[in-house]
């Protein structure tokens, strides 16, 4: 079953706080193209966007806020991804779990998380699926709870660069963050942004949300949404709580589409925020192997030094379990505006000195940002199984910032004048080994961080009187840094989605040079000489040479509808939202039936549509992303048609029908009035079960209907209701 979900008929009155369109080559923005930034930018009609998700009754907007963030850099490969927030979730709790600090996963679902501490996972290819693999709220394990065990493995896609912004306007440098932001975005990225929401200051006839600072109160809790594009004049009077000036980001929701506009609102400038991140990630596919330490839960660690450095270099050494390329090398900065400098090794004379051996290949760039960076090699190194090489960062900028990146943990200890000693860790101790990470902070020599501990001690007076002893060991493990290397043998396909439209090409390359073979949907294998040109649906098989075969499945393409909002006007003024699921009932055709009353005074339908196709409605182009006005003129009937070139045309039919009337509460005799008649009816039954007679119902909603209070039971309470409720209201 195929569920597109329209907009619901009530918006929910409270909203968990914890916690449509898609990708194409030819509408991505980039700002060289651009004399200056617009003063806005909306991606949702341009097809730029992944749908915006539910996280139901769970505290888990930082999830679908990362995923948001993630799945917009990968549209370039795949126009339909859908990562699965449950496993990334799932996989964050396995961590944690593991680790001692969280034994319930339910708990772990409202506790909210740290990106800092997710994105270690995802460096280390793990917690990224799709969503098809691993669907939101099914849960793991033989108890349908939770389970210690990884369900999946290896991830589908890998996290390459993370970037962090800081916008707090009291900064001097606001207005240029600002800036960095919009051009982040109109590069094609998403944004996770962390403030502070309270239901009460939704503005839902304007989709705007601004809490001021001062008024937040106990009503008000943390919550994530993924940025997506900005309206500097978007008003000021739009808000509830009025800033100072005009101008709103524009945010995704994960409460469904039922939230403000399609899921969309807008967030004032001014509205003071956590963390400001953007994620990207490539598909798993263009890597085979991932070479890093576990990292525990404190990195980034600046050390207590007064003597200015103005570059520092941290070092890992990795051995290979495989013959292979290494081709990319990722690492972590705490620091903006550096220059770096990535140096690999090989053939080490000097085990305790990384830079020993003869250098293989190089990246040189500048940080724009703190967070992490995935920098692509001059030349693929060349690695034998069981070979050991060294990964070089040098960072160079301000003297007085930190330029290395390395895990650590604290150990403290409190020596009472009695001789009692109290020992407390303020992290997980790193699990680290010697001779695998070195820091070079002059210069010239380099040091084992596992023979790098630094202590402390001082004596405070305490409340007692007397003098305790305190002592501080920082101990050092890994460097961040993790390099990227692909198998000799590989082949990578330039299609990595699994649907394709008729007429693409895939292009099979091989990283060493080696000439590909390849079959398709079980064929003979033949050379690979030029593209191949998608037809059908089709399963390419291909090797080179005598390595490992590599698959690749295709469908054609469907032309289909991501979100719906729909309103039907009446002649009685009515204007209704509604809501419900399509369901497939043929091939590329799906479903919905909605109910209405007064169907025959039905006069218009609002639709607002998005999809990765062009769209009609009863024969009526609809253009996406904007609202169009369908007269009805008696029919009762919505077609939705999506098609595209190269894609298989999908339809969606809407079928209007009248309210059952057997469900109504309070209209007992289902005349479409709340009268005497049915308080009457209510009583008479009442009667009959007190006497232990209870009467035959007339129909299976009969009790449904004369239930008017919802407790539960028909009694003299339902009629005394609905006598009150006919009296101030009359008939409908």
């Amino acid at each position: 079953m195929k569920t597109v979900k329209l907009t619901a008929g009530i918006l929910a009155a409270a909203m968990l706080l914890t916690g449509t369109a898609t990708f194409t080559e030819t509408t991505i923005h980039t700002a060289a193209a651009e004399s200056a930034l617009p003063a806005s930018y909306d991606p949702r009609g341009s097809r730029m966007v992944t749908p915006v998700r539910d996280q139901g009754d769970y505290g888990t907007c930082w999830a679908h806020a990362m995923a948001g963030s993630l799945e917009q850099s990968l549209l370039p490969y795949d126009p339909q991804v859908d990562i699965s927030e449950w496993y990334l979730i799932y996989s964050c709790y396995l961590s944690e779990y593991r680790n001692g600090n969280v034994s319930d996963f339910f708990t772990f679902l409202d506790g909210g998380y740290n990106y800092d501490a997710t994105l270690d996972l995802l460096s280390r290819r793990k917690g990224l699926t799709k969503e098809s693999n691993f669907p939101y709220g099914v849960f793991f394990g033989s108890d349908d709870s939770e389970s210690d065990t990884d369900p999946y493995g290896e991830s589908d896609y890998l996290i390459t660069d993370v970037v962090q912004f800081s916008l707090f306007q009291e900064d001097e440098d606001y207005a240029e963050q600002c800036s960095r932001v919009k051009e982040y975005l109109y590069q094609g990225g998403a944004l996770c942004y962390s403030y502070t929401s309270n239901d009460a200051y939704v503005d839902h006839t304007h989709n705007s949300y601004y809490l001021p600072a001062e008024i937040v109160d106990e009503q008000s809790s943390p919550h994530a949404v993924t940025i997506v594009g900005w309206d500097d004049n978007f008003p000021k009077e739009y808000f509830k709580e009025q800033p100072s000036s005009d101008g709103a980001w524009l945010a995704k929701s994960s409460w469904s589409s039922v939230f403000c506009d399609n899921g969309y609102y807008w967030i004032s400038y001014e509205q003071e925020n956590c963390d400001v991140m953007g994620f990207s990630a490539v598909p798993a596919q263009l890597y085979d192997d991932v070479h890093s330490y576990d990292l525990g839960t404190c990195i980034g660690y600046t050390l207590p030094d007064d003597t200015a450095h103005e570059s520092g270099a941290m070092a890992n050494l990795f051995t290979a379990e495989t013959d292979t390329l290494v081709t990319a090398v990722t690492f972590r900065t705490d620091w903006d505006n550096d220059a770096y400098s990535v140096s690999v090794y090989k053939d080490l004379t000097n085990p305790l000195d990384p830079t020993s051996g003869a250098l293989a290949a190089t990246a040189e760039g500048s940080i724009s940002s703190v967070g992490q960076i995935t920098a692509e090699l001059s030349a693929p190194v060349s690695v034998a199984a069981g070979e050991t090489y060294a990964v070089v960062v040098t960072q160079t900028g301000d003297p007085y910032a930190s330029h290395v990146f390395v895990e650590y943990d604290t150990m403290a200890t409190e020596t009472a004048p009695d001789g009692s000693v109290t020992t407390e860790y303020y992290a997980i101790p790193a699990d680290h080994a010697p001779n695998c990470s070195f820091l070079c902070l002059d210069g010239e020599n380099w040091v084992d961080t596992y023979s790098m501990d630094i202590k402390d001690s001082f004596t405070a007076m305490h409340d007692d009187g007397l003098e305790y002893l305190h002592e501080t060991t920082e101990h050092f493990g890994a460097a961040c840094i993790t390099a990227l290397s692909v198998s000799k043998a590989n082949v990578q396909f330039s299609k990595l989605s699994d649907t394709l439209c008729i007429g693409d090409t895939i292009e099979l390359t091989n990283p060493d040079g080696r000439q590909v073979y390849y079959a398709v949907n079980g064929g003979a294998y033949k050379p690979y000489t030029k593209p191949i040109t998608f037809t059908e649906d089709m399963k390419i098989s291909a090797y080179c040479e005598e390595g490992t075969v590599y698959e690749q499945s295709y469908t054609v393409r469907e032309a289909e509808m991501y979100d719906i909002k729909l309103q039907l006007a009446f002649e009685n003024g009515d204007y209704l939202l509604y809501g419900t699921d399509f369901v497939e009932v043929g091939e590329r055709e799906y479903e919905a039936e909605i109910e209405a009353f007064n169907l025959e005074q039905l006069m218009r339908a609002d639709l607002k549509l998005f999809s990765n196709a062009t769209l009609t409605c009863n024969g009526q182009p609809i253009t996406n992303g904007e609202t169009q006005r369908i007269s009805c003129n008696g029919e009762t009937t919505l077609e939705l048609v999506a098609s595209g070139e190269g894609m298989n045309a999908s339809t969606y039919r809407i079928h209007i029908v009248p309210f059952d009337l057997s469900l109504v509460h309070g209209d007992v005799d289902m005349d479409g009035q709340y009268t005497a008649l049915d308080a009457a009816a209510v009583l008479t039954y009442a009667a009959a079960v007190g006497t232990g007679n209870p009467p035959a119902l007339p129909d299976e909603n009969w009790l449904c209907r004369a239930d008017f209070n919802y407790n539960g039971v028909a009694d003299a309470g339902d009629a005394a209701t609905i006598l009150m409720y006919a009296a101030e209201n009359g008939a409908y």
